[in-house]
């Protein structure tokens, strides 16, 4: 493999990270956002759930590294805290919002997307989770066999 090919890998498989990190971050901080900041928010983190599902899947990109892919595969601990740690603020908008049909902010009127909003969060966060956690079990077992 060429030295641009391996760079490549593993600069996606960096940034991949970051960009699941940054998503759960903003996940868990999104019920402290006042009502002026909420509808900003929000539609980012809407925008920001396929490229979450992206990032975990480009995640791999390191796999034919094992030994830098073992390290890196361990990111997956702290994100899944972070994302579990948001799980009640989505689960709070996924009842007010899309099953009562209350706005995100009292005062506001809703908008169109806000009832789709935590049930794409819910989708995302499972899927970035599933694929991630079955990334990490099989990469450990297939990685594991190639130690010296």
């Amino acid at each position: 493999m060429s030295f641009s090919q391996v760079v490549l890998r593993i600069g996606t498989s960096l940034v991949s990270w970051l960009v699941l990190f940054a998503y759960g971050i903003w996940l868990s901080v999104v019920d402290t956002a006042g009502c002026t900041d909420v509808n900003e928010l929000f539609a980012l983190l809407l925008g920001a759930a396929p490229f979450a599902v992206g990032a975990a899947v480009a995640v791999r990109a390191t796999r034919p590294f094992a030994d830098i892919h073992r390290m890196l595969r361990w990111g997956l601990l702290p994100l899944a805290i972070l994302l579990i740690l948001s799980a009640p603020a989505v689960w709070d908008h996924l009842q007010q919002v899309t099953l009562d049909g209350a706005g995100f902010c009292t005062q506001q009127s809703q908008a169109a997307w806000e009832p789709w909003w935590a049930p794409v969060q819910v989708i995302a966060m499972v899927v970035v989770l599933v694929v991630l956690a079955r990334d990490f079990l099989t990469a450990g077992k297939s990685l594991g066999n190639s130690e010296h």
